[in-house]
């Protein structure tokens, strides 16, 4: 009897198992066939006894008959075999290949295949070992397919709807304190249990369904998911379309000036402020500040559109500079305040703003600023990370100490940490707008031009308009309104502003307009003095100087000199003008004297009905009237004073009757 093992081969393409099975074929002879047995036969039992004797059939060697073999349940996919191909049509190759050329033609098969030269040595290994199928990675061809029974795996899908947002421990957990019976189950002849891994794969299947993804969003998910849009933020040449945005930087720098005033080393990050043109991609202004109000943004603006400066051929770094047709923003307050928006409507610059908790429209400013992270912050010291969970505080430490170490010591130059202290807040605008000028602008693109180079060749000339930095100044300055103190002087943020020649004394207890920018080469902030004019327009008095400083500084001494002489011109100009205008003639005597000349006549006024005398004794009212007779009897002769007596009696006169009986009463 012999026996031999086969593997078990499932009608349905699922994974068999191993068994041991009996040749049926060695059995037959001995024990009958298990289906069709011998037929007994009818011959009459012996009566005598006779002995048995077992005849054995002869016995031959087995000769095992050759097994089918077993088709691979794995499969590879066309891309993998078209790459175990090459790798086998290269070691045919090598084995042409005379032994001085073989590695140059390694070397330029691993350059074509993106990978090292002993990745490449590793393929031919293992195409050596396996065959052509070596190389490839085989999938199952069950692969994909859920092993976990349909009931449990309908609990964990409503599991996954009732907790969207538990992870997939916490799930397995539920479903083990609900129903503990359903984390095992069989599969083939294996009894499995239910894993974390498992629980994941079916919320992977459920999202892969657009229905089920639906149902698993929160309200702000499906509120996203509402919100539809179509096409994309196109601009047709340069200077069409400008994005403008900020954000924070993620490197820490520090102010030398400020640590020499205060003694205290405080790192901060500054803020970021840009306008890139859609079109080509290029940045024609970026603006590093400490805050993100209006100062920075104004200078953005008005460094966009000015021509750099030839200093140092910076007009020849970056000549990206003109007057856009559009303006797209966000709804931030410093695009959609009242100076941002009288600056580019006296510009005749459109402003487009775009919808509330929509950001796609911004890609490409977004991008920008991503490319600015990744590509030249992170190689900086003092690098933050993209969030907190990605900054090293321990080596933000290291480099404060170290920066503390050498400005304590006076920063000398030849003790200079270099690249193990953080970078003071110059050093890192000018490294910025280096790498902004010789890289980002220079860079190839995928068509093989740069993004200046796009820039150069469809710019229009209309939009390169030259305008004047003090009006850009007048344009984009933030208007606020002081009272001129009486030393000629005025109080804003803190300071003591004045005119450098003294002439505000002029206006003592004036309002007068300050119009603050930054300037957009330097950054220092400056202030320009207006006069309001009736018509609402301002006139400008001059840029303003700050007189901060004890009162024995020479500073100081020049500011009283100078308001000094502004007062002694001012009263020399106020003689002049009084020379000019007073005119004695129109003094208040010469005008009553000329008005006396004129004859007067009486006014004779209606007489009042019937009036009762009370006898008042010696009232007021009796006194005031006996002046008034006695003036009366003076004025006899005296036709004016007559009249003027008739004007100040409050009451008409009386008929001459009643009138003796009052003077005898009296």
């Amino acid at each position: 009897m012999f026996t031999e093992v086969i593997a078990e081969i499932r009608p349905d393409g699922g994974s068999g198992k191993g068994g041991l099975y009996f040749d049926v074929d060695t059995l037959i002879p001995v024990f009958g066939h298990p289906v069709n047995p011998l037929p007994k036969t009818e011959a009459p039992a012996p009566v005598s006894a006779a002995p048995l004797v077992a005849v054995a059939p002869p016995l031959e060697p087995y000769a095992p008959r050759p097994l089918t073999p077993m088709p691979d349940l794995r499969q590879a996919n066309p891309e993998g075999l078209a790459w175990a191909t090459r790798v086998d049509t290269l070691a045919r190759e090598l084995v042409a290949v005379p032994r001085g050329g073989r590695l140059q033609r390694l070397q330029a098969f691993a350059k074509q295949e993106g990978v090292t030269l002993k990745t490449v040595y590793q393929w031919l290994a293992k195409l050596k070992r396996n065959g052509v199928l070596g190389p490839v990675r085989l999938k199952r061809a069950d692969a994909g397919k859920s092993l976990i029974p349909p009931e449990t795996e309908s609990v964990l899908m409503s599991l996954w709807l009732h907790h969207p947002n538990f992870s997939a421990g916490r799930i397995r957990r539920l479903l083990e304190l609900g129903a503990p019976e359903l984390l095992t189950y069989r599969h083939g002849s294996r009894c499995r249990t239910l894993s974390e891994r498992g629980i994941r794969d079916v919320r992977r299947r459920m999202e892969a369904d657009p229905r089920m993804r639906v149902a698993l969003m929160d309200e702000d998910q499906r509120r996203e998911f509402l919100r539809t849009w179509a096409g994309r933020v196109v601009a047709e040449h340069a200077n069409d379309l400008w994005e403008v945005d900020f954000t924070r930087c993620d490197t820490f720098v520090f102010d030398p000036q400020e640590y020499w005033r205060t003694g205290k080393l405080t790192p901060y990050r500054l803020r970021i402020h840009a306008a890139l043109d859609v079109a080509s991609g290029c940045v024609p202004a970026m603006v590093h500040s400490r805050l993100e109000s209006q100062q920075p943004t104004s200078r953005m603006f008005a460094l966009a559109m000015l021509p750099k400066p030839e200093v140092n051929d910076w007009h020849l770094r970056w000549p990206i500079w003109g007057r856009p047709r559009r303006v797209y923003s966000d709804n931030g307050k410093v695009y959609l305040s009242e100076t941002t928006l009288r600056g580019l409507s006296a510009l005749q610059i459109e402003h487009v703003r775009s919808r509330a908790w929509v950001s796609h429209t911004r890609g490409a400013i977004e991008r920008f600023f991503e490319t600015f992270h990744r590509g030249f912050e992170r190689a900086l010291p003092g690098y933050a990370g993209e969030d907190a969970s990605r900054r090293s505080s321990w080596e933000l430490e290291r480099l404060t100490r170290n920066t503390l170490r050498w400005l304590e010591a006076g920063a000398p130059a030849d003790q200079d940490p270099g690249p193990d202290r953080l970078l003071s807040e110059a050093e890192y605008m000018q490294q910025a707008l280096l790498w902004l000028t010789m890289d980002y602008h220079k860079q190839a693109l995928p068509g093989g031009k740069s993004r200046e180079e796009l820039w150069r060749q469809s710019v229009p000339q209309s939009s390169l308009v030259q305008f004047s930095l003090i009006d850009l100044f007048k344009i984009f300055s933030t208007a606020t309104e002081r009272t001129v103190a009486g030393n000629g002087t005025i109080r804003y943020n803190n300071m003591t502003l004045a005119l450098e020649d003294g002439s505000l004394m002029a206006y003592q207890g004036q309002r007068v307009v300050v119009l603050e920018i930054e300037n957009p080469l330097t950054g220092e902030p400056a202030y320009s003095l207006q006069l309001p004019r009736p018509d609402g327009t301002l006139a400008e008095l001059g840029w303003a100087v700050e007189v901060d400083g004890p009162a024995l500084s020479e500073r100081a001494r020049a500011h009283r000199q100078a308001t000094r002489a502004q007062a002694r011109a001012l009263l020399r100009e106020a003689e002049d003008l009084r020379a000019r205008y007073l005119d004695p003639t129109w003094r208040q005597d010469t005008i009553l004297s000329r008005s006396a000349q004129v004859p007067l006549e009486r006014i004779s006024l209606p007489a009042p009905g019937p009036k009762v005398v009370l006898d008042q004794g010696d009232t007021p009212q009796a006194q005031q009237r006996r002046q008034q007779l006695e003036l009366e009897r003076q004025a006899q002769d005296d036709p004016l004073l007559q009249s003027i007596l008739t004007l100040m009696n409050p009451t008409a006169p009386l008929s001459d009757g009643a009138e003796e009986k009052e003077r005898r009463q009296l």
